[in-house]
């Protein structure tokens, strides 16, 4: 019985370690996939070939609501109160972050004609005009539609707000998660450019 008990220490040990190992990679989540808003007009923003003389704005500060200041995509289909978590899709920099990128983009590009440049409100360029955005919706779900609805208003140098107003546009969301980060982008895009529009 003593010769025997080494053998079934060791086995008991062996089995322990099966069984360690077995609930750790049971235990194991999914690893998340990871989006990043989108700038149709990227590239040509940032080819850094041309000279900038003509207005400088300011995009800031942009408020999002409390339901997407997370790192998860906000998933509601339509009007509908359920809303889920995609608890594996995460955003790559925070929302907030991603959405003052695109509307810099966009309208920086609108102004390309003019030779201007659109900055988050946050950097040290100087600026002769500021825009302030406020989201109040920006979701959707795949197999539905996406929805931006956001208010906008248009300052000078002295503070003076010289016009205000809103924009609440849908598009088609696509058949999944990309598809739908797609349409987010190009809604951006789209607001971006009406922005640009409105500088003097």
């Amino acid at each position: 019985m003593k010769k025997r008990a080494p053998s079934l220490l060791l086995a008991l040990l062996a089995l322990a370690g099966l069984l360690t190992a077995g609930g750790c990679s049971l235990g194991r989540s999914p690893r998340p996939d990871f989006y990043m808003l989108s700038s149709p007009v990227e590239n040509v923003v940032q080819s850094g070939k041309e000279k900038i003389s003509g207005p400088r704005v300011a995009i800031g500060p942009v408020s999002i609501p409390g339901y997407l200041d997370r790192p998860q995509l906000f998933l509601r289909d339509g009007n509908d109160v359920k809303v889920e978590l995609a608890e594996f899709n995460h955003w790559s920099e925070p929302f907030g972050e991603g959405v003052t990128r695109v509307l810099c983009d966009a309208v920086s590009a609108s102004l390309t004609p003019r030779k201007g440049l659109a900055s988050p409100m946050r950097s040290q360029q100087p600026f002769q005009w500021r825009i302030a955005v406020d989201i109040a919706r920006f979701d959707g779900a795949p197999n539905g539609s996406v929805i931006l609805d956001a208010g906008w208003s248009l300052v000078n140098e002295s503070g003076e707000e010289l016009k205000s107003g809103r924009f609440v546009q849908h598009a088609p969301a696509g058949p999944d998660i990309p598809s739908m980060v797609q349409a987010q982008s190009a809604l951006l895009a789209q607001f971006g450019a009406v922005l640009g529009q409105m500088i003097p």
